[in-house]
């Protein structure tokens, strides 16, 4: 639901990230899983990447990252320059 005082209650679009609320830690809105955040866990957490509709995956390293576009950029560069 929206907030706590709302009677509306919304189907989470990803089973796997509403955890809903417990008994000890009464969240009116709910819990999310871990990288998820939000009414109805649709947006991702910081450092966290919307994957596909309502899926959010860990950003990747940095410099992993920047290696990967690095060798995108001299392959294609040098399919190019090959034509």
């Amino acid at each position: 639901r929206i907030n706590e005082k709302s009677e509306l209650f919304i189907e989470c679009p990803n089973d796997k990230a509403c955890l809903g609320s417990t008994q000890t830690k009464k969240e009116p809105t709910g819990r999310c899983e871990e990288g998820y955040q939000g009414n109805v866990c649709a947006d991702c957490e910081d450092d966290w990447s919307l994957t596909s509709a309502y899926n959010c995956s860990p950003c990747p390293d940095p410099v992993v990252n920047t290696i990967r576009l690095i060798a995108i950029f001299l392959f294609a560069f040098t399919l190019l320059g090959s034509m």
